[in-house]
Protein backbone atom coordinates (compact mmCIF):
# COMPACT_ATOMS: atom_id res chain seq x y z
CA UNK A 1 0.00 0.00 0.00
CA UNK A 2 1.31 3.41 -0.90
CA UNK A 3 2.53 5.50 2.01
CA UNK A 4 -0.31 7.50 3.27
CA UNK A 5 -0.45 11.16 2.62
CA UNK A 6 -1.99 12.90 5.61
CA UNK A 7 0.86 13.99 7.84
CA UNK A 8 1.06 15.13 11.68
CA UNK A 9 0.65 18.97 12.44
CA UNK A 10 4.13 20.47 13.46
CA UNK A 11 1.33 22.45 15.26
CA UNK A 12 1.71 25.69 13.93
CA UNK A 13 -1.62 27.70 14.29
CA UNK A 14 -3.90 29.02 11.35
CA UNK A 15 -2.33 32.77 11.80
CA UNK A 16 0.69 31.79 10.57
CA UNK A 17 -0.46 31.77 6.86
CA UNK A 18 -1.52 35.23 6.88
CA UNK A 19 1.81 35.91 7.02
CA UNK A 20 3.26 33.57 5.02
CA UNK A 21 4.17 30.64 7.07
CA UNK A 22 3.34 27.23 7.15
CA UNK A 23 0.14 25.59 8.58
CA UNK A 24 -0.21 22.52 10.60
CA UNK A 25 2.84 20.31 8.99
CA UNK A 26 1.01 19.18 5.35
CA UNK A 27 3.99 20.92 3.15
CA UNK A 28 6.07 19.58 5.22
CA UNK A 29 6.00 16.14 4.48
CA UNK A 30 8.85 13.70 2.80
CA UNK A 31 7.56 11.15 0.38
CA UNK A 32 8.83 7.05 1.44
CA UNK A 33 7.30 6.50 -2.39
CA UNK A 34 6.70 8.72 -5.08
CA UNK A 35 2.90 8.47 -5.97
CA UNK A 36 1.77 7.38 -9.62
CA UNK A 37 0.73 9.90 -11.70
CA UNK A 38 -2.77 8.86 -12.45
CA UNK A 39 -5.48 10.04 -14.03
CA UNK A 40 -9.38 9.35 -12.73
CA UNK A 41 -12.31 7.97 -14.71
CA UNK A 42 -14.77 9.90 -14.07
CA UNK A 43 -17.50 7.27 -15.01
CA UNK A 44 -16.07 5.27 -12.39
CA UNK A 45 -18.16 7.24 -9.66
CA UNK A 46 -21.64 7.80 -11.31
CA UNK A 47 -24.06 7.07 -8.39
CA UNK A 48 -25.44 3.24 -8.32
CA UNK A 49 -28.06 3.88 -5.78
CA UNK A 50 -28.28 7.75 -4.71
CA UNK A 51 -27.50 10.70 -6.00
CA UNK A 52 -24.78 11.79 -2.85
CA UNK A 53 -21.57 11.15 -2.18
CA UNK A 54 -19.86 8.42 -0.09
CA UNK A 55 -17.75 10.12 1.86
CA UNK A 56 -15.91 8.49 4.95
CA UNK A 57 -12.82 9.33 6.96
CA UNK A 58 -9.91 7.29 5.54
CA UNK A 59 -7.24 8.62 8.11
CA UNK A 60 -6.91 10.70 10.97
CA UNK A 61 -3.80 11.42 13.10
CA UNK A 62 -3.86 13.43 17.02
CA UNK A 63 -6.45 15.27 18.20
CA UNK A 64 -9.55 14.92 15.83
CA UNK A 65 -13.29 14.95 16.47
CA UNK A 66 -16.58 14.44 15.09
CA UNK A 67 -19.68 16.45 16.11
CA UNK A 68 -22.30 14.39 14.09
CA UNK A 69 -25.10 16.02 12.90
CA UNK A 70 -27.71 16.54 15.60
CA UNK A 71 -25.25 15.64 18.50
CA UNK A 72 -24.60 17.53 21.22
CA UNK A 73 -21.12 16.26 22.09
CA UNK A 74 -18.42 15.53 19.58
CA UNK A 75 -16.43 11.27 19.52
CA UNK A 76 -12.96 11.00 18.53
CA UNK A 77 -12.95 10.05 15.01
CA UNK A 78 -11.72 7.18 13.41
CA UNK A 79 -10.86 6.07 10.66
CA UNK A 80 -13.40 4.13 8.72
CA UNK A 81 -16.35 7.04 10.33
CA UNK A 82 -19.12 7.63 7.56
CA UNK A 83 -19.84 10.93 7.16
CA UNK A 84 -23.32 12.62 6.76
CA UNK A 85 -24.52 15.96 6.06
CA UNK A 86 -24.76 18.22 8.94
CA UNK A 87 -21.44 16.76 10.48
CA UNK A 88 -18.59 18.75 11.72
CA UNK A 89 -14.88 17.15 11.31
CA UNK A 90 -12.04 19.58 13.71
CA UNK A 91 -8.58 18.32 13.55
CA UNK A 92 -7.13 20.20 16.44
CA UNK A 93 -3.38 21.85 16.42
CA UNK A 94 -0.62 19.05 15.45
CA UNK A 95 -3.80 16.60 13.77
CA UNK A 96 -4.89 16.10 10.55
CA UNK A 97 -7.56 14.35 9.11
CA UNK A 98 -8.25 12.71 5.36
CA UNK A 99 -12.17 12.44 4.17
CA UNK A 100 -11.97 10.34 0.78
CA UNK A 101 -15.81 11.20 -1.38
CA UNK A 102 -16.23 8.12 -3.40
CA UNK A 103 -13.33 5.84 -2.74
CA UNK A 104 -10.80 9.17 -3.35
CA UNK A 105 -12.64 10.63 -6.54
CA UNK A 106 -13.04 13.44 -4.31
CA UNK A 107 -10.39 13.88 -1.73
CA UNK A 108 -9.34 16.33 1.33
CA UNK A 109 -6.75 16.81 3.61
CA UNK A 110 -7.19 19.17 6.81
CA UNK A 111 -4.23 20.06 8.88
CA UNK A 112 -4.30 20.59 12.88
CA UNK A 113 -6.12 24.19 13.40
CA UNK A 114 -8.66 22.94 10.45
CA UNK A 115 -12.47 23.01 10.87
CA UNK A 116 -15.28 22.03 8.69
CA UNK A 117 -18.87 21.25 8.03
CA UNK A 118 -20.49 19.26 5.73
CA UNK A 119 -23.73 21.02 4.96
CA UNK A 120 -24.72 19.16 1.96
CA UNK A 121 -23.75 15.57 0.16
CA UNK A 122 -25.24 15.84 -2.78
CA UNK A 123 -24.20 15.31 -5.99
CA UNK A 124 -26.02 18.61 -7.99
CA UNK A 125 -24.89 20.83 -4.92
CA UNK A 126 -22.26 19.59 -2.47
CA UNK A 127 -21.36 22.26 0.30
CA UNK A 128 -18.67 22.22 2.87
CA UNK A 129 -17.93 25.53 5.19
CA UNK A 130 -14.15 25.77 6.35
CA UNK A 131 -14.38 27.65 9.94
CA UNK A 132 -10.93 27.40 10.12
CA UNK A 133 -7.19 26.34 8.95
CA UNK A 134 -6.04 24.68 5.79
CA UNK A 135 -7.39 21.81 3.17
CA UNK A 136 -5.62 20.41 0.18
CA UNK A 137 -7.68 18.95 -1.86
CA UNK A 138 -8.12 16.78 -5.37
CA UNK A 139 -11.39 16.42 -7.76
CA UNK A 140 -12.14 14.41 -10.35
CA UNK A 141 -13.18 17.03 -13.59
CA UNK A 142 -16.73 18.14 -13.29
CA UNK A 143 -16.92 20.53 -16.34
CA UNK A 144 -19.26 18.43 -18.22
CA UNK A 145 -20.86 16.87 -15.15
CA UNK A 146 -24.33 17.61 -13.29
CA UNK A 147 -22.33 17.55 -9.99
CA UNK A 148 -20.73 20.68 -8.14
CA UNK A 149 -18.34 20.81 -5.15
CA UNK A 150 -18.08 24.15 -3.24
CA UNK A 151 -15.89 24.75 -0.23
CA UNK A 152 -17.18 28.19 1.40
CA UNK A 153 -15.26 30.53 4.03
CA UNK A 154 -16.54 33.75 5.60
CA UNK A 155 -15.16 35.19 2.81
CA UNK A 156 -16.78 33.60 -0.19
CA UNK A 157 -17.37 30.35 -1.97
CA UNK A 158 -14.66 28.00 -4.05
CA UNK A 159 -16.28 26.09 -6.59
CA UNK A 160 -13.75 23.24 -7.58
CA UNK A 161 -14.48 22.11 -11.59
CA UNK A 162 -11.68 19.33 -11.21
CA UNK A 163 -8.20 19.91 -9.61
CA UNK A 164 -5.52 19.99 -7.00
CA UNK A 165 -6.02 22.62 -5.32
CA UNK A 166 -5.96 24.46 -1.29
CA UNK A 167 -8.50 26.61 0.54
CA UNK A 168 -7.43 28.50 3.92
CA UNK A 169 -9.13 30.60 6.35
CA UNK A 170 -7.35 32.89 9.24
CA UNK A 171 -10.77 33.71 11.56
CA UNK A 172 -8.00 35.78 13.15
CA UNK A 173 -7.20 38.21 10.13
CA UNK A 174 -10.70 37.34 8.60
CA UNK A 175 -8.58 36.44 5.32
CA UNK A 176 -8.94 33.87 3.01
CA UNK A 177 -6.79 32.16 0.60
CA UNK A 178 -7.74 29.84 -2.50
CA UNK A 179 -5.06 28.21 -4.97
CA UNK A 180 -4.70 25.69 -7.66
CA UNK A 181 -1.64 23.56 -8.48
CA UNK A 182 -2.23 22.16 -11.34
CA UNK A 183 -4.24 22.02 -14.78
CA UNK A 184 -7.37 22.43 -13.70
CA UNK A 185 -9.91 25.09 -12.47
CA UNK A 186 -11.82 26.42 -9.63
CA UNK A 187 -13.78 29.37 -8.89
CA UNK A 188 -14.02 32.08 -6.32
CA UNK A 189 -16.87 33.86 -5.49
CA UNK A 190 -17.20 36.83 -3.22
CA UNK A 191 -20.50 37.06 -0.56
CA UNK A 192 -19.84 40.83 -0.93
CA UNK A 193 -18.85 40.93 -4.51
CA UNK A 194 -19.26 44.33 -6.42
CA UNK A 195 -21.83 44.35 -9.27
CA UNK A 196 -18.54 44.42 -11.75
CA UNK A 197 -17.01 40.92 -9.51
CA UNK A 198 -18.10 38.03 -11.62
CA UNK A 199 -16.83 34.96 -10.53
CA UNK A 200 -12.93 34.46 -10.73
CA UNK A 201 -11.52 31.48 -12.29
CA UNK A 202 -7.86 30.24 -11.26
CA UNK A 203 -5.68 28.21 -13.08
CA UNK A 204 -2.47 26.46 -12.54
CA UNK A 205 -0.29 27.71 -10.08
CA UNK A 206 -2.68 31.15 -9.46
CA UNK A 207 -4.18 31.71 -5.70
CA UNK A 208 -6.46 34.68 -4.70
CA UNK A 209 -6.38 36.55 -1.46
CA UNK A 210 -9.51 38.17 0.15
CA UNK A 211 -10.65 39.23 3.62
CA UNK A 212 -14.12 38.59 4.79
CA UNK A 213 -16.17 42.03 3.25
CA UNK A 214 -14.21 42.53 0.08
CA UNK A 215 -15.93 43.51 -3.19
CA UNK A 216 -13.28 42.54 -5.43
CA UNK A 217 -11.01 40.35 -6.40
CA UNK A 218 -8.34 39.34 -8.33
CA UNK A 219 -5.61 35.93 -9.58
CA UNK A 220 -1.55 36.14 -8.32
CA UNK A 221 0.63 33.96 -8.93
CA UNK A 222 0.78 31.49 -6.35
CA UNK A 223 3.39 32.28 -3.42
CA UNK A 224 1.69 32.00 -0.27
CA UNK A 225 0.23 28.37 -0.90
CA UNK A 226 3.24 27.20 -3.04
CA UNK A 227 4.84 25.34 -0.06
CA UNK A 228 2.10 22.83 -0.26
CA UNK A 229 2.91 21.87 -4.02
CA UNK A 230 4.77 18.70 -3.21
CA UNK A 231 1.84 17.24 -1.26
CA UNK A 232 -0.82 18.25 -3.40
CA UNK A 233 0.98 16.25 -6.31
CA UNK A 234 0.56 13.33 -4.31
CA UNK A 235 -2.85 13.53 -4.20
CA UNK A 236 -3.62 11.32 -7.14
CA UNK A 237 -1.57 8.70 -6.32
CA UNK A 238 -3.39 8.73 -3.22
CA UNK A 239 -7.14 9.04 -4.33
CA UNK A 240 -5.98 5.96 -6.98
CA UNK A 241 -4.84 3.57 -4.35
CA UNK A 242 -8.32 4.48 -2.39
CA UNK A 243 -10.20 3.45 -5.42
CA UNK A 244 -8.43 0.87 -6.17
CA UNK A 245 -10.76 -1.80 -3.72
CA UNK A 246 -13.94 1.08 -3.41
CA UNK A 247 -17.61 0.10 -3.53
CA UNK A 248 -20.27 2.60 -2.65
CA UNK A 249 -21.56 0.68 0.93
CA UNK A 250 -25.26 0.44 1.06
CA UNK A 251 -26.95 2.84 3.12
CA UNK A 252 -28.17 0.86 6.28
CA UNK A 253 -24.18 -0.71 6.07
CA UNK A 254 -23.45 3.18 6.08
CA UNK A 255 -25.92 3.64 9.39
CA UNK A 256 -24.66 1.27 11.31
CA UNK A 257 -21.18 2.08 10.90
CA UNK A 258 -22.31 5.70 12.13
CA UNK A 259 -23.63 3.28 15.14
CA UNK A 260 -20.91 2.00 16.25
CA UNK A 261 -18.76 4.35 15.69
CA UNK A 262 -20.89 7.84 17.32
CA UNK A 263 -24.31 6.42 18.71
CA UNK A 264 -25.20 9.74 19.05
CA UNK A 265 -25.34 9.97 15.78
CA UNK A 266 -27.59 7.12 15.05
CA UNK A 267 -31.02 9.13 14.57
CA UNK A 268 -28.93 12.24 13.51
CA UNK A 269 -27.85 12.40 9.91
CA UNK A 270 -28.62 10.83 6.90
CA UNK A 271 -25.34 8.72 6.12
CA UNK A 272 -25.23 10.62 3.37
CA UNK A 273 -28.13 10.67 1.65
CA UNK A 274 -29.85 14.04 1.26
CA UNK A 275 -33.47 13.83 1.00
CA UNK A 276 -33.38 10.27 1.35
Amino acid sequence: MAALLLLSAAGASAQALSSGGRVDGLANRVPQAAAADASRDDSAVEPDDDNTWEAVITDAHGDVSLLAAGSKSAVKAETGMPLASGDVVVAKDSSSVEISFDGGAGLLQLGGGSSISIDSLQYDGTALSLKSGILLGMMVNLTDSYRSFAISTAGGVCTVYGTEFAVAYMPQSRESRVGVFDDGHAGVTLFNASQEQQELMLGREQEATFRDTAKTVRARRMVMLADYTAAAALLPGRSQELGGSWKRMPLKQRQALRERFAPAATNSGDGGQDGE
